[in-house]
């Protein structure tokens, strides 16, 4: 079974609002060409390649894409790049940004759920008008769509449907870790660049693998055990994330609570002088003196383009996803008991109180 086909023959298979509750069925309805790949990081930098002049890159939301993308273009990728740390996507930064760019940008990524900081876009449709009055071209990366406090599935797509493509995929919300099965939304109005994405593809990866295309139907059809599925495991991953990022500014450590992802974002600059006499000027420091010293494993905030906080990205999984999902199960409405369901994080909790009350000493 091809790509297309896969496609295809999932689309014949909707039914009006049966669409999974999900927003497929938002897409066909505006009319946009989608390709299917592996991975949905590979067809967002393939997509980049495809477009000339600058990309205003607001956070980094894979921190390994960075390399991909650099590689990829032989490091001239550095120069047609202008990296702005917005992960809130705020206008007021983004025209200042656009405002006082060598080169007018033409593109912008934006990714919400957003890795690092597990917070949404709170500002859609002023960050929808900003690509219309200003011509730029919103590749909104929705991979961890569904993956929310309410579970709700949103898109950028209907705010500005010419000036807006979208990648996403199964690896997140779907808890398909393995399969990295990936989707590209462009708006038929693109018709040039829907064919140089065909193109890459044919010469790229072809089609899915059969057995992932299998996977990926049984997802895009109606199904409401598996709607309920995902609803339960952001519901987990909500309830573990707002437990530590408590847990943090209880310790005085400013942290936002957990909107979407799983993913927090501490930021410790409160703490710089203490760290300073510790020899930590930066996030990267914090971060190995954090692995060495407690055994607490992040990533620090320049991995994603903040050179100046003294922030981590925390991801919150160390937990037994099925034991937490047996224990939500027994009684739904109650908040899970964080020793049960994931205790490594409560012991992660500990960790971090060591740590504060030695930098307080």
């Amino acid at each position: 079974m091809s790509e297309k086909m896969l496609f295809v023959g999932a689309v014949n298979k909707m039914n009006g609002n049966e669409c999974n509750a999900n927003k497929t069925e938002k897409m066909l309805r505006l009319r946009l060409y989608t390709t299917i790949s592996k991975q949905s990081h590979e067809q967002c930098y393939k997509h980049v390649h495809r477009f000339s002049h600058m990309t205003l890159l607001l956070s980094f939301a894979f921190w390994f894409f960075v390399f991909s993308f650099l590689f990829s273009r032989g490091w001239r990728g550095v120069l047609h790049t202008l990296i702005v740390f917005n992960p809130l996507a705020d206008p007021v930064v983004m025209q200042k940004a656009v405002d006082s760019a060598p080169v007018k940008p033409t593109k912008m990524i934006i990714n919400s759920p957003n890795n690092p900081t597990g917070l949404l876009i709170q500002n859609p449709n002023d960050v929808a008008r900003f690509c219309q009055d200003n011509d730029i071209v919103m590749i909104s990366d929705e991979i961890y769509d569904g993956v929310t406090s309410d579970s709700a599935w949103t898109t950028q797509a209907p705010l500005a449907p010419q000036h807006t493509i979208i990648t996403t995929g199964l690896s997140k919300s779907f808890s398909l870790g393995g399969w990295r099965i990936g989707t590209l939304h462009i708006p038929k109005s693109m018709t040039g660049l829907a064919n140089a994405i065909q193109t890459i593809a044919s010469e790229t990866w072809s089609a899915v693998p059969s057995p992932m295309q299998r996977v990926a139907i049984n997802a895009y059809l109606p199904n409401p055990s598996l709607d309920a599925y995902v609803a339960e495991c952001a519901s987990i991953h909500h309830q573990v994330c707002t437990f530590l990022a408590k847990e943090l500014r209880a310790l005085g450590v400013s942290c936002p609570l957990h909107k979407g992802a799983f993913y927090i974002y501490p930021n410790f600059n409160s703490f710089r002088d203490a760290l300073a006499q510790r020899g930590v000027q930066s996030s990267a420091d914090l971060s190995t003196f954090l692995l060495t010293n407690y055994n607490i494993v992040s990533l620090p905030a320049s991995a994603f383009g903040d050179e100046e906080n003294l922030c981590l990205r925390l991801a919150v999984t160390a937990y037994d996803g099925q034991h937490a999902l047996d224990l939500l199960r027994l009684d739904p409405n109650t908040p899970l008991d964080m020793t049960q369901a994931a205790p490594k994080v409560v012991k992660g909790a500990e960790y971090f109180g060591d740590f504060i009350r030695d930098l307080n000493q």
